[in-house]
């Protein structure tokens, strides 16, 4: 009996023990879940917070955004009406700077225009002047020419004068036995040299003087006033010249050789500058006018 009354009591504590434990549990429970509501509950006043931060936030840059488009917007105006004074204050500069332009060109209009008068007057005159001029030029001219003609003429009567005493000297003189030798030793001389000459300007040049030159003379001149008319007649004309060709070929030939342009371009340049040079060019120079000379002669006499 004592044994079933001490399980009972024993079944009820533990009973009661189980209660307390259910009790403790849902009061944890129940503490939990106020806890949770709790904490639930500062979570959602902090979001609140938050979003009304975020929105005031939001509405601070919104504010400062709307300030920052009214301050620009300020500033374009103000710098759009900047730019409209600057722009009326330049097109009035403009303005005054075409008034004077248009005042300093109408000035040199009519400076201009003064002045093409003044220059159609001077101009006539120096046409009057360069008219006066050219006629006493002209006339100055016709004398020269008509002195020219009356010099060439007495030049031509004078060499043929000289030319006629020393053909007639000439024959006197080639009597003698020893002119043919003189002649043909002269002219083999003449032709020996030219065909050197010819071969060192094909091989690239020598060395040139006025000595070394086989001017067409029968004696070596010593200098130019030694080539004439008659000394380069007496030699290349001479009955006793070497050849069979006609006194007429003899020229041909003569002129294309001493052409002053083909000599020089081909020769000259082998000779030293300076007096030499001067000397030879003078030599080439009258042998090509007595040449020209005799041809006119021979064109116009049919003899020489």
């Amino acid at each position: 009996m004592e044994q079933r009354k001490a399980a009972e009591r024993a079944a009820a504590e533990e009973e009661e023990r189980r209660a307390i434990i259910e009790r403790r549990k849902a009061a944890a429970r129940a503490a939990a879940e106020e806890e949770e509501r709790r904490t639930a509950n500062e979570r959602r006043k902090a979001a609140e917070r938050a979003a009304a931060a975020e929105e005031e936030k939001r509405a601070a840059i919104e504010r400062h955004a709307r300030e920052q488009e009214a301050l620009k917007a300020a500033a374009e105006h103000a710098e759009q009406e900047r730019r409209e004074a600057a722009l009326r204050e330049r097109e009035e500069e403009e303005m005054k700077r075409f008034e004077e332009r248009r005042r300093l060109q109408q000035k040199r209009l009519e400076e201009q225009a003064r002045r093409a008068v003044e220059e159609r007057k001077q101009a006539q005159l120096r046409q009057q002047q360069q008219e006066e001029e050219l006629r006493r030029v002209r006339q100055r001219q016709e004398r020269e020419e008509e002195e020219r003609r009356a010099q060439e003429a007495r030049i031509r009567e004078q060499n043929d004068r000289m030319t006629e005493m020393f053909q007639a000297r000439e024959r006197n003189t080639q009597t003698s036995s020893n002119m043919p030798k003189r002649v043909a030793d002269a002219w083999e001389s003449y032709e020996e040299r030219w065909r050197q000459l010819a071969l060192h300007a094909s091989s690239g040049g020598m060395p040139l003087t006025f000595a070394t030159i086989p001017w067409p003379t029968l004696a070596p001149p010593s200098g130019p006033e030694g080539i004439t008319r008659n000394s380069v007649s007496s030699f290349l004309l001479s009955q006793w010249a070497p050849t069979q060709k006609s006194k007429r070929d003899r020229l041909r030939d003569a002129l294309r050789k001493w052409h002053p342009d083909q000599f020089e371009s081909r020769y000259l340049l082998w000779v030293p500058e300076g007096e030499e040079r001067d000397y030879v060019k003078v030599g080439v120079g009258n042998v090509a006018r007595s040449l020209n000379e005799l041809w006119a002669a021979e064109n116009s006499n049919g003899t020489l």
